[in-house]
């Protein structure tokens, strides 16, 4: 596979959440051990065309990253002549993508004064609209240092951008970038959920217990975090990415508690948001491929080398869950 094909390929993974139990002494060592799949794995959904995505869920298209095009080697090119072919078409992937950005934005403004007339503005905002407003904001705020680099370095800086992503707008960044991120952020995942269940397991041995159930993050609703266990905490915040990777090295006392407790509470706040608006305006089955890979890391679901549909089964059981969760409070 040429280094092309390998920048351009998107992978998808799916990671499933469910109640697991631990036992001390068979404690299981490979997560899909301890995690059961959301669905059947013999049904497959119905994948929707781009014609069939609803609007009101997914944001437009200046919201992506713009599509990099990198020039195959002629025959008998010099390297240094193909060197420079490729760092024009990044040059232009990276203007495409400060334009999508200034389109955001300008779209995000038009959408003030609706946003304003509740507040948060999440109650008459379709979930396009909330989503635009949010990424937005978080572009803006990376543009003037990025503009600064490109400026800069020019045609140069994809040497560098692999270690400089969080300056880089996400509508800016090479699918590379985008590759190495969700790789690191998986991998975290999983060494997190594998020091819980190993601290869980010394725990249960000290106590003399031999079975723990754990809540699978579907089912905490927000006002709940504050009640619930240290374990419990520990593993909800662990599989959702809530809490900064420095508080995986503190004793989890005190401050680091609150801090967990925090994060926690922030992540599914917007968590419960998104998923209120997704079912206003229509169901996850309407959410296009790129907003479906969006929706399953923000629940912390796995999607590096998973097919669209595998990723479809799993945002399908989060959301299976939450139903059968808010059912059984009301």
């Amino acid at each position: 596979m040429t280094s092309r094909s390998r920048d351009r390929r998107v992978f998808f993974e799916r990671h499933p959440f469910s109640s697991g139990f631990l036992n001390p002494t068979f404690l299981p060592t490979s997560l899909e051990c301890i995690f059961n799949p959301f669905h059947d794995e013999t049904t497959t959904p119905t994948l929707p065309t781009r014609s069939q995505w609803n609007a009101k869920l997914n944001p437009p298209e200046c919201t992506y990253a713009p599509e990099l095009n990198i020039p195959t080697r002629q025959p008998g090119q010099m390297y240094f002549s193909y060197l420079f072919s490729c760092g024009k078409a990044y040059i232009a992937f990276y203007k495409s993508g400060i334009s999508h950005v200034r389109s955001t934005a300008r779209l995000a403004k038009s959408l003030g004064p609706k946003a304003r007339m509740v507040g948060a503005g999440s109650a008459v905002l379709t979930r396009a609209e909330w989503q635009v407003i949010r990424r937005s904001r978080r572009d803006m705020l990376r543009l003037p240092a990025f503009g600064i680099l490109v400026l800069v370095m020019g045609e140069w800086l994809p040497l560098i951008a692999l270690w400089i992503t969080p300056l880089v707008p996400e509508v800016c960044r090479i699918p590379a970038q985008v590759r190495k991120e969700l790789e690191k952020l998986e991998k975290t995942r999983r060494e997190r959920v594998e020091k819980m269940i190993m601290s869980v397991k010394e725990e249960l041995r000290l106590e003399g217990r031999h079975v723990v159930k754990l809540r699978a993050p579907q089912t905490v609703q927000v006002e709940e975090v504050r009640r619930l266990s240290r374990v419990d905490l520990i593993s909800v915040s662990a599989k959702l990415d809530a809490h900064s990777r420095v508080l995986d090295y503190l004793p989890r006392i005190g401050p680091v508690v609150v801090a967990l407790r925090w994060g926690l509470e922030r992540k599914l706040r917007y968590l419960c948001t998104d998923d209120d608006l997704i079912m206003k305006d229509g169901g996850w089955q309407g959410l296009g491929k790129e907003e479906v890979r969006r929706a399953c890391v923000d629940r912390g679901i796995d999607v590096l080398g998973r097919s669209e549909a595998e990723m479809r089964k799993g945002l399908a059981g989060w959301f299976d869950g939450r139903r059968d969760t808010r059912s059984r409070s009301r």
